[in-house]
């Protein structure tokens, strides 16, 4: 088979290549692009957006410019085929980012009010439990009323978080491991103290017969 002579490799490369003209559209592409973020960056700096508007900016900003790349780029060379595979994977990414990153900061809004709740109804346990004003039954009764509590701020907190995360495409087998041991310990506490204040029942009907 004949050799490729240096002229005919060095014109299949410039074939393959982009052309000057079109590495100057791209950086202009690139710099206006840069000039979105760049305000972007400083509204948010400044306070003037939160964070999920500030991600949800840079994601327009940069699919925008991914948009327009590739209707620039033809795909009608190895060079060009390959920016577009590129602009599409990094799309993507930038997506999955994004969006993990939206979860992460709504997830904690909800686990810091999950907390508040938690630390709540401790603070009323140990009244009741400090509390001279309950007989053995009363007490207990106030409790599992309290465990009520516990266990409807549970399933709605892990409803919303596995809610959320479903939306963002996110993993949800930790978060439903998670619940079901809390839920299952919330459960058994308050399944025990059902078992106890059946056994301060009966033995009060076997004091009164």
């Amino acid at each position: 088979q004949r050799q490729k002579t240096k002229i005919e490799k060095t014109e299949k490369a410039k074939v393959s290549a982009l052309s000057t003209i079109q590495k100057d559209y791209l950086k202009d592409l690139q710099a206006d692009r840069d000039r979105e973020l760049a305000v972007n960056e400083k509204r948010f700096t400044e306070g003037k957006i939160d964070e999920i508007k500030y991600l949800d900016e840079n994601l327009r900003i940069k699919a925008e410019f991914f948009k327009k790349e590739m209707a620039y780029l033809k795909g009608k060379n190895a060079e060009e085929r390959k920016r577009i595979a590129e602009a599409n994977l990094e799309q993507v990414k930038l997506e999955k980012e994004t969006q993990k990153k939206k979860f992460e900061i709504r997830s904690k809004v909800l686990d810091e009010n999950y907390k508040k709740e938690v630390i709540e109804t401790d603070r009323r346990a140990k009244l009741i439990e400090n509390s001279d004003f309950y007989d053995g039954s009363g007490r207990l009764d106030s409790e599992i009323a309290l465990d009520d509590i516990r266990l409807e701020n549970a399933k709605k907190y892990y409803e919303n978080i596995l809610n959320l995360a479903k939306n963002s495409n996110q993993d949800t087998l930790e978060i439903e491991r998670k619940r079901d041991e809390e839920l299952g310990n919330l459960e058994n506490t308050k399944t025990d103290k059902i078992k106890s204040r059946l056994t301060i029942l009966i033995d009060d009907l076997n004091v009164q017969s």
